[in-house]
């Protein structure tokens, strides 16, 4: 109870940090739950090892939809290797390359609307968190569904975003009455809005991905995105409507929430160590003269931003919590 009560109020990531301080690199969270921090951890359960089967998933966190479909994040191993292949070929490097220009489109934006607002006596602060999420999301929804939330564009969240917002805190909601054996009596336990909030974010999800795939392969006939992929190789050993509906709902919250969390860390961590901050600047404006020459291939050269990257993932982690198997 302990646990499930931390884990309600949001404060289990802090909670697991403390313990850990106390008591060292392995602990015991639960009565049927450890916590491992050190790096040969992963490597030891995670890692795929040679005339072993892996770890399965813990039905406690990974468990299937509401209609019974598991997303990739829930798939046992055969099925999670039918999803793999798949989504494997729209995040090849060729295929994220194809997709640069698109990326530059939407950076090229955000930087427009940020010198707007620093312009403006009235705005001279700006929340950097919301503005990653306007951003990210824009990006997640055009490679995924092939069309954009344009938020960039009114500068305000999509309706379906904030909704999105809640969804971590209905899923601690579930794993909380999972863990009790209760996940069966969510409508007569949980409050309805937030019922409705879940349905509505996989009915808005669903509406967009059918659209999207009802287009086919060529989608606006102008570029690919991770559905032209997807429907391409989906073959008898691909994945059903379902399961593609499934795993494309976790892949725009997974892709976009964390990527927005990751730059807001690296931000808030390089603001409030200035020495940092002037170094990286240094060796942006030295290897560029003109934002149009910056592209992927020059940037993943600068050693110097490599290494905050790195950093800031380290010190602020997209996925707060551990990743659950079964022993």
């Amino acid at each position: 109870m302990p646990y499930v009560w931390t884990l309600v109020k949001g404060d289990l990531t802090q909670r697991t940090h403390e313990i850990h301080e106390r008591y060292g690199p392995i602990v015991r969270l639960a009565p049927n739950e450890f916590s491992f921090i050190k790096g040969q951890a992963w490597y030891d359960i995670y890692d795929h090892h040679q005339g072993h089967l892996n770890f399965p998933q813990n039905p406690l966190w990974m468990a299937p939809g509401g209609n019974g479909i598991h997303s990739i994040l829930s798939a046992n191993d055969a099925d999670h290797a039918r999803y793999r292949r798949l989504l494997s070929h729209a995040f090849s490097e060729k295929a994220l390359r194809q997709q640069e220009h698109l990326l530059q489109s939407y950076v090229a934006l955000l930087i427009q609307r940020l010198r707007s607002r620093a312009s403006s006596p009235k705005s001279a602060i700006v929340d950097m968190v919301q503005w990653f999420n306007l951003i990210i999301f824009d990006i997640i929804g055009d490679l995924s569904f092939g069309e954009s939330f344009q938020c960039l564009n009114v500068s305000t969240y999509h309706s379906w975003i904030s909704i999105l917002s809640t969804q971590s805190k209905i899923s601690a909601l579930f794993v909380s009455l999972r863990f009790f054996g209760l996940a069966g009596y969510a409508k007569m336990l949980l409050p309805k809005s937030l019922l409705q909030q879940r349905k509505e974010h996989t009915d808005m999800a669903n509406e967009r991905i059918r659209r999207r795939r009802d287009q086919g392969i060529s989608g606006d006939g102008q570029r690919n995105d991770f559905m032209t992929y997807i429907l391409r190789h989906n073959d008898e050993r691909g994945m059903s409507d379902l399961e593609m509906e499934a795993t494309l709902r976790v892949l725009v919250l997974a892709g976009s929430e964390t990527t927005a969390t990751a730059l807001t860390g690296i931000m808030g961590n390089l603001l409030t160590n200035p020495d940092i901050m002037e170094e990286l600047t240094d060796e942006i404006r030295r290897s560029f003269r003109h934002t149009s020459e910056i592209c992927a291939e020059q940037v993943s050269e600068l050693s110097y931003l490599g290494a905050v990257i790195e950093a800031g993932l380290r010190l602020c982690t997209p996925v707060a919590l551990g990743m659950g198997l079964r022993f």
